[in-house]
């Protein structure tokens, strides 16, 4: 099913991530407690940021779809962090109100351009006066060109990956071998200038943007990700 993780790939590129100490540092720098406290991590999966936040004491919150990640986040939480089972489009049923939230690695832009215009929405209505949203999406302009087919190894399995843009849309697809299948994923593509008109609409003003979690690093066409940080008009 399209943009639905599969085990295999959890296991292959979220469990093999080593750039999860760049992005802690990056939300503590751009969300210090006090006053940003209260946080909630959307689209959480296993809780690779959550529970080190947690640990940091911030008071967090994670939610995620898949319900078996959410078992494998709350088993490492201690009993920490509240986790919720929830499609990220219904954010506005999440109880509280959060001083930031944070959506983090690839988990935005999977709807058409309503239906993740509604999610800022939902995600502005969540946030308290001056509360502030970290947002870390793919670039549009390094996409545009950098489509193609490649392979490549990851614990020695290896994976086919043909990444597309149809109708501002990257789809990628990713082939694993030995017979352990396929994920499919789309995401709505943006440049800097237009999430942030999307996000001014709903009253979130932008702060500072960069890559590679790095604010002296511009955002830039030779990068494939941009972080964004907003923060709620008080």
């Amino acid at each position: 099913m399209k943009n639905t993780y599969s085990r295999t790939w959890f296991e292959l590129f979220l469990q093999t991530r080593s750039y999860t100490k760049q992005e802690i540092a990056f939300v503590e720098r751009n969300l210090p407690d006090p006053p940003f406290h209260h946080v909630l991590d959307l689209c959480c999966g296993e809780g690779r940021l959550t529970n080190l936040l947690a640990e940091k004491d911030y008071k967090m919150m994670g939610v995620d779809l898949d319900a078996e990640a959410l078992s494998i986040a709350a088993h490492h939480s201690k009993g920490v962090v509240q986790y919720l089972e929830l499609d990220m489009r219904h954010v506005h049923e999440v109880p509280g109100m959060f001083d930031a939230v944070i959506l983090i690695w690839q988990s935005f832009g999977y709807f058409n351009e309503a239906g993740n215009r509604d999610i800022i929405r939902q995600i502005s209505e969540k946030l308290r006066p001056g509360g502030r949203f970290i947002l870390d999406i793919y670039n549009k302009a390094y996409w545009l060109n950098n489509q193609g087919e490649r392979e490549f190894s990851r614990k020695e399995v290896k994976v086919h990956s043909e990444v597309t843009i149809i109708d501002g849309r990257l789809r990628s697809v990713l082939s694993y071998g030995d017979g352990l299948g396929m994920d499919v994923f789309e995401w709505q593509l943006y440049s800097l200038d237009e999430i942030q008109e999307l996000a001014k609409a709903f009253g979130l003003e932008l702060l500072l943007s960069c890559t590679e979690c790095d604010e002296g690093k511009p955002v830039s066409a030779e990068k494939p990700m941009m972080q964004i940080v907003f923060e709620k008009k008080s």
